[in-house]
C-alpha cells in the first residue's frame, strides 16, 4: 500500500510541475515533494526498522537482498536532504528529484518482485503478522521531526 501512495505521490509531484502546459506555484510543489519525501523517509525506516528485527529467520539470499536494499535507501535519504538544501522547482532540486523518484520507483519494483517474495519465505504467518504489527506501529508513530532531530 505504502508503495502505491509513493507511487501517487510521485506523478503528483509531476503534475503540480506542469499544469495545463503552464508552471504551477511553486508552494504546491513544494509541499508535494515535502509529502513524498516524508514518506519515503518514514517507509525506508520502516523496511529496516522491521525487516532487520525478521532477518534471523529469512533466507540467506534474502539476507543480502536487506542489505543491498539498506544502502539504496541510505543513498535516498541522502540525495533527498540534497533536494531540502536546494530552491523548489530549480534545476539542481529537479536532478535531485528525479532522481529520487527513478531510484525510489526502482527500489520498490525490486522489492516486490524479489525481495519481500524471497524474504517471506522463512517467516511463518504468525510473524509475518508480527512485521505487520511493528510495520504499523511505527509508521503512526513516526513524524519527520522524529527523523530531522536524528540526523537523518
Amino acid at each position: 500500500a505504502d508503495h502505491r501512495r509513493i507511487s501517487r505521490l510521485c506523478r503528483t509531484v509531476y503534475d503540480f510541475a506542469r499544469q495545463d502546459g503552464q508552471p504551477g506555484p511553486e508552494w504546491m510543489l513544494g509541499h508535494a515533494w515535502q509529502r513524498l519525501a516524508d514518506l519515503l523517509i518514514a517507509h525506508t525506516e520502516a523496511e529496516e526498522r522491521t525487516w532487520r528485527a525478521a532477518l534471523p529467520g529469512a533466507a540467506p539470499q534474502a539476507r543480502g537482498r536487506l542489505r543491498d536494499s539498506i544502502a539504496a535507501h541510505d543513498s535516498l535519504r541522502g540525495t533527498i536532504g540534497e533536494a531540502a538544501a536546494l530552491h523548489v522547482g530549480s534545476a539542481p532540486w529537479w536532478h535531485a528529484v528525479r532522481t529520487v523518484i527513478e531510484a525510489s520507483n526502482g527500489q520498490h519494483e525490486r522489492e516486490e518482485r524479489d525481495i519481500l517474495a524471497g524474504y517471506m519465505l522463512g517467516l511463518s504467518l504468525n510473524e509475518r503478522k508480527e512485521l505487520g504489527r511493528q510495520w504499523n506501529a511505527f509508521m503512526a508513530a513516526w513524524s519527520p521531526e522524529t527523523t530531522r532531530d536524528h540526523g537523518r
